[in-house]
């Protein structure tokens, strides 16, 4: 299950890394907030995957 996580985190950070760049690139405001919605999921996704692994439990 946690190469799934794994999976779904590198998709994240490169969706939001690839749309940030492009509403940079284009001043598309659109993409970047897009981008930056990515960006959270990543950091929402990694923070799942932490816990799910035991790393860092939620106490």
């Amino acid at each position: 299950m946690l190469i799934i996580w794994k999976i779904f985190c590198i998709l994240l950070l490169s969706l939001g890394a690839f749309g940030v760049g492009l509403g940079i690139s284009y001043l598309d405001f659109f993409l970047l907030f897009i981008g930056l919605l990515f960006l959270l999921c990543f950091f929402l996704a990694l923070k799942q995957a932490r816990e799910d692994a035991g790393s860092f439990p939620d106490e």
